[in-house]
């Protein structure tokens, strides 16, 4: 699941940053030029361990949440908060990553 949010993250970042094709996330950034990279992305990647990885997915978290009035705005769209579920599903990821 980490895997998909931060493809999400990715097609987010691109859309914040008008990137041609953001649905490619990733490739889409790559190839744009010159490169902006999302600060504390390499928080987002961890090993198969428990700690690490609850400690990823609360850095990925964070930055979807961060990046979201960016690219709504990027998008054309009225500005909106970010989904309740977004905000929810964070409060979990953190109160497992303490516990």
């Amino acid at each position: 699941m980490l895997h998909a949010a931060r493809t999400d993250l990715w097609r987010l970042w691109a859309t914040a940053r008008s990137i041609t094709d953001p649905q490619y996330g990733l490739a889409a950034v790559s190839d744009a030029a010159p490169v902006e990279l999302p600060d504390g992305i390499e928080q987002t990647i961890a090993p198969l361990e428990r700690a690490a990885l609850s400690a990823a997915a609360l850095a990925c978290a964070d930055l979807l949440l961060g990046v979201w009035p960016t690219a709504i705005s990027a998008a054309g769209l009225p500005s909106a908060a970010a989904p309740a579920f977004a905000t929810y599903v964070r409060a979990q990821l953190a109160a497992r990553h303490q516990s």
